[in-house]
């Protein structure tokens, strides 16, 4: 299968797949003893015939999910069912199961392989490259976190008509900043659409996705791990993350990172 977008990553090189066939994604990757971890929300609303003689962890998924010691509890599971270093993870969820997730398969046996399928339209059009993995440590939010990027990602549109409708507008308000960021033309064409995003006309929707992971492929691959370049994809998100804790994590992401874009511009205008 030829990938839509390759990264250039000072970790390792991976690949972005659109492909809407989950079935056929999972018996693609999956070996003997392979661990799927997938978030419980998804799992019930997923088609239980492609997960049949699979090895299967279902994650609670909120924000105390990325707590160190939760994690020490899926660790506790992959190893009861006999996961080694030479198995990978297939991860199937939005952007807290993926820090998990990636977190676990880089302190796991000193590092294991995964593949990652985002379910939301925030890690599909954004988390899902860039290699950061974030947890949180006792009262700390994204404390403890390194670099550590899949080996595949594939975008499955299909999973976005599973997410509230509050899920595809935090989506939309994350996109929103690398548009702005880019430039009017796309900022302009992106605005036109906002109506096709919120009713997930599926042409549109991939269209800009794949936008959106190819503006942020050209900041990461300059500078990986934050130091200069990349320090620009934070448009927004200081009082994006502010207005989060504030208000306990009760508004979405990507709808407090639009909150953070309006009070950026109004103190630099």
């Amino acid at each position: 299968m030829h990938s839509d977008i390759s990264i250039k990553s000072k970790i390792k090189k991976y690949d972005v797949y659109f492909e809407n066939n989950l079935k056929k994604i999972i018996n693609q990757n999956y070996n003997d003893n392979d661990v799927i971890l997938i978030d419980n929300k998804v799992y019930k609303k997923f088609d239980k015939n492609n997960l049949i003689k699979k090895k299967v962890i279902k994650l609670s998924i909120n924000e105390r999910a990325k707590e160190y010691y939760q994690i020490g509890n899926i660790i506790n599971k992959l190893i009861n069912i006999n996961f080694s270093k030479k198995n990978k993870l297939i991860v199937i969820g939005g952007g807290i199961t993926q820090d998990i997730s990636s977190f676990i398969s880089h302190i796991i046996f000193r590092g294991v392989d995964w593949i990652y399928v985002p379910t939301t339209l925030l890690s599909q059009a954004d988390s899902c490259i860039g290699s950061k993995i974030s947890i949180n440590f006792k009262k700390y939010k994204n404390l403890i976190g390194n670099y550590n990027p899949p080996t595949k990602i594939y975008i499955c549109e299909n999973f976005l008509k599973t997410i509230q409708k509050k899920d595809i507008l935090s989506g939309i308000g994350e996109m929103l900043h690398y548009f702005i960021i880019s430039s009017n033309k796309d900022l302009n064409n992106f605005n036109k659409n906002i109506d096709n995003f919120i009713n997930l006309n599926n042409n549109i929707v991939n269209q800009y996705i794949k936008i959106c992971l190819n503006i942020k492929k050209k900041f990461i691959e300059k500078d990986e791990f934050d130091n200069k370049e990349r320090i620009f994809l934070n448009y927004g998100h200081t009082f994006g993350h502010a207005i989060e804790s504030i208000e306990n994590y009760k508004i979405p992401h990507g709808i407090s990172v639009c909150y953070g874009i309006d009070i950026v511009n109004y103190i630099s205008y």
